[in-house]
């Protein structure tokens, strides 16, 4: 069986690694924990918080040092921006409309588990204000119909770079470490 979700057979995903990833790693400084915790094979579903806007790229990087890719769920508007939609696409994310109960997206996950991939979750349903917000039911859905293990990998340190103006120049005195936990 072609497993698609290895790194090396995804020219796209290997080009996001070097260039997304790379500018990620000169922008924050990223570390890791618990890496142990991604499987390097098998399926399997990434549920983690969300905390600021560049939490898929740091949490992907994780199991990309594995040789795995990670497919996703993304807010649909994502899809709508122009450079970030056809990025997405490109690295075959799964959109998703935060809200609407979209089984749709829910299946497209469990098709990604049921070939031996990761599907990545987020499963608050969107960047939250802060401390973890409640989280819907959907990872534990598809883990519990497939059968397949829930790693949560957990970002912290990003919020104070991600001010309300974005991602411009660093404000003084902000931390720009970024640490995920797997597992």
């Amino acid at each position: 069986m072609r497993r698609e979700d290895r790194v090396e057979r995804d020219f796209w995903w290997r080009t996001g690694v070097y260039t997304v990833g790379t500018i990620a790693r000169a922008c924050f400084d990223v570390s890791f924990v618990g890496m142990h915790n991604i499987p390097r094979q098998g399926a399997a579903i990434l549920a983690s918080n969300h905390i600021s806007v560049i939490d898929p790229v740091i949490i992907a990087l994780g199991p990309s040092y594995r040789g795995r890719t990670v497919r996703f769920l993304a807010a649909v508007e994502m899809f709508e921006k122009p450079l970030v939609g056809a990025g997405l696409r490109l690295i075959k994310q799964i959109p998703v409309r935060r809200g609407a109960r979209d089984f749709r997206a829910l299946e497209e996950a469990a098709g990604v588990i049921a070939t031996g991939a990761l599907a990545g979750i987020f499963p608050e349903g969107g960047v939250g204000p802060g401390p973890l917000q409640p989280g819907r039911h959907g990872a534990a859905r598809i883990a519990l119909s497939a059968g397949v293990p829930v790693a949560a990998p957990g970002g912290g340190g990003v919020r104070p770079t991600h001010h309300p103006g974005g991602f411009g120049p660093q404000p003084a005195g902000c931390p720009r470490a970024h640490r995920a936990r797997h597992g």
